[in-house]
């Protein structure tokens, strides 16, 4: 039954991504994008099979810009089904980390960026650290401990980065490859 939703859901809907991320991003000065990102939650929803990498972070952008932190968390965790075919990219990662940064949540951003290095092998930006640092110092419960980590595992960053201009890595923007310098 699941199956035949999927198929008949995929064929009706000959938007993409791309097309809810347009409509989104020229709609945004009005400010009410509510039926925007549920449309772009539907489509990922439908198209879970086939989006690739690129349309999960286009409906990732969507949330995180829309201040729908806890969706792009949980979006986030369901990329990472075994079942799901697009991979994390250090774009994808960036939105997670800086979500659950601005969400107050720090230790999960600092848990990210290190998953983001260990498991998907791309090193977090100057500017994804700046986020995570920022939100764990404004929080008066976090342990000293805590900090002193989280402030060593940066500095560790720019020794091994010289200053954070590693090769491949991610600010946390939704922004275009460029190879131009």
């Amino acid at each position: 039954e699941q199956a035949s939703q999927e198929g008949s859901s995929s064929s009706s809907s000959s938007s993409s991504s791309d097309d809810v991320v347009a409509e989104y991003t020229k709609s945004d000065a009005d400010g009410d994008n509510e039926e925007l990102e549920r449309r772009a939650l539907a489509w990922l929803s439908n198209n879970r099979m086939g989006a690739t990498t690129y349309d999960w972070n286009g409906v990732l952008f969507l949330c995180h810009k829309a201040n729908m932190h806890r969706v792009v968390v949980d979006l986030f965790s369901k990329m990472k089904w075994p079942s799901t075919p697009a991979l994390p990219d250090g774009q994808t990662y960036g939105f997670v980390a800086s979500s659950n940064a601005k969400s107050g949540r720090w230790r999960n951003a600092l848990e990210t960026l290190l998953e983001m290095e260990e498991e998907g092998g791309f090193k977090p930006g100057l500017t994804l650290w700046s986020v995570v640092l920022r939100s764990a110092v404004r929080d008066p419960k976090a342990p000293r401990a805590h900090l002193s980590v989280a402030i060593s595992r940066f500095e560790q960053f720019l020794a091994n980065n010289g200053g954070g201009n590693g090769s491949k890595s991610s600010s946390g923007g939704q922004s275009s490859s460029s190879s131009s310098s």
